[in-house]
């Protein structure tokens, strides 16, 4: 009375073609009112080939997987179904543009991890789950350093250190990826011809944004307070009265480091001098604000130090 019949292929050692054969001679041998199915292993990364083999051998339905590579894949099975189904003399009804979005977002709840630090956001985790704490030595964190593939001067790995205890401190822990943008931001700079000192930002949605900053050349400490189209632009703009001079912005971007309510925000900016040459600047907080503005210095500063326009 059974009205499907499987075949699967647990040791996953055929070939096309011996799959194939196997598949046509099952197939002969049921009633036509029978259903043939197929559930091939992916151990030799032959499962995608083996079920279209089956389907040229008369089989009616094939496992898939929409995430995990341990037999064949439902979007690649689908998308040659829709491109090559009349000459296997099969169809499939399944929308792939659909089908690839939900393919997505199944992948990415089946790969991503909960965050520790927050209820709400979730991300994918490297494999380096190496973790370290402002309780960890100047020593360890340049071996840490090293580890990822730096070659830092005494100079360059004391700036880190500074950053990384003062992250630390806010964070609790901090992961190999945090320190890996840490060491992008702070190592390998151009002198700090203006340091941050501190900012006041007040916005909302009944107020312009206003910026107060506050900047150190040398030994004189610079103010200024600029209105803007939002606390990002506020600053921008309270920056550039401190200067004396504006840029064009030619790139902005911001992105999370890492994942949860305390992840570290990274933002690069792209400044064209008068010239026409770009200067980049990177900036790392908790606070993606700060992370602007720090990149929005760090850019100034590779101007200044080249000469270029100031």
């Amino acid at each position: 009375g059974a009205t499907l019949v499987t075949i699967t292929d647990v040791a996953g050692s055929m070939l096309g073609d011996e799959f194939k054969a196997l598949v046509a001679t099952v197939r002969a041998a049921l009633p036509q009112d029978v259903r043939l199915g197929v559930s091939c292993s992916n151990l030799l990364f032959m499962a995608d080939a083996n079920s279209i083999a089956a389907i040229e051998a008369g089989a009616d339905e094939v496992k898939t997987s929409a995430c995990g590579n341990f037999t064949a894949s439902l979007p690649n099975i689908t998308r040659i179904l829709d491109t090559k189904g009349g000459l296997l003399g099969a169809r499939s009804n399944v929308r792939t543009v659909e089908l690839d979005r939900i393919v997505k977002q199944i992948a990415w709840m089946c790969e991503t991890q909960r965050s520790a630090n927050s209820p709400f956001d979730s991300g994918v985790r490297d494999d380096d789950q190496s973790t370290f704490t402002a309780h960890d030595s100047q020593d360890a964190i340049a071996r840490a350093i090293a580890a990822l593939g730096y070659d830092l001067s005494e100079e360059d790995v004391a700036k880190v250190y500074d950053s990384f205890v003062q992250a630390a401190e806010r964070k609790g822990t901090i992961t190999s990826k945090e320190l890996d943008a840490i060491v992008a931001s702070e190592a390998l700079q151009v002198p700090q011809t203006y340091k941050l000192e501190s900012y006041v930002i007040n916005s909302g949605n009944t107020i312009m944004a206003t910026s107060h900053m506050r900047l150190r050349r040398d030994d004189t400490v610079l103010d200024s307070v600029a209105l803007g189209d939002g606390p990002v632009d506020a600053s921008f703009l309270a920056i550039e009265q401190i200067v004396g001079h504006h840029y064009e912005l030619d790139d902005f971007q911001i992105r999370a480091v890492t994942e949860g309510r305390e992840a570290l925000g990274e933002t690069v900016i792209r400044l064209r001098a008068d010239d026409g040459r770009v200067y980049s600047g990177r900036g790392l907080s908790t606070d993606v604000i700060g992370s602007a503005i720090l990149a929005y210095i760090a850019a100034v500063n590779k101007i200044v130090y080249e000469g270029a326009d100031i």
